[in-house]
């Protein structure tokens, strides 16, 4: 963890080298988070987005209980951060109700966030399946731009992350919203 966490700093450092305002990492690209990972977050990540006057974004699954995670992208500027959850993560695999552990799921949540200066609304992986989760998003708050972060290095070949990209894609051109992806490949 820390050595990526080193290594996403140096690609940011080169980001905004070319004058970009925000960098955008993919769903779970840090993996596992537990606050072990504050201090090198803070001379890696925060100090980065001070001293290049940018926002860097990233995806952690984060612990939030003994048995209990959030999938979540983190926010990084150069006086804040901001941690968003997923609202549905995929079920059975990560989503298990009847259990007392895996991740949280809650479809109340709002994952708009300011992102260079505009208003975005985020989707988790599995919510680009799920076109109410797209478009209670967007009736609560319509965004500027939807940024979609997930990770389809587990279908690699198959048609579910083709399937997840042309939901959001489509309801995306349907209100006339950009969109942006990052993606585990």
């Amino acid at each position: 963890m820390v050595d990526r966490i080193g290594l996403i700093s140096e690609r940011s450092k080169q980001e905004a080298r070319s004058g970009i305002k925000a960098v955008i990492y993919p769903e779970s690209i840090l993996g596992d988070w537990t606050d072990s990972y504050n201090k090198p977050w803070k001379w890696e990540i925060a100090s980065v987005a001070k001293s290049q006057g940018i926002q860097i974004a990233i995806g952690a699954n984060r612990q939030i209980g003994k048995d209990l995670w959030d999938n979540t992208l983190t926010l990084q500027n150069a006086a804040s951060t901001t941690v968003i959850g997923a609202r549905q993560t995929i079920p059975v695999s990560m989503y298990q109700p009847w259990h007392n552990a895996g991740y949280t799921s809650d479809w109340s949540r709002s994952t708009n966030i300011r992102i260079a200066g505009h208003d975005a609304m985020v989707l988790f992986c599995y919510e680009e399946h799920l076109p109410g989760i797209i478009l209670s998003g967007i009736w609560r708050k319509r965004p500027e731009v939807i940024v979609a972060v997930s990770n389809s290095w587990w279908g690699k070949g198959g048609v579910a992350p083709v399937v997840q990209e042309r939901h959001s894609e489509s309801l995306a051109k349907l209100f006339g919203i950009p969109l942006l992806r990052a993606e585990n490949t």
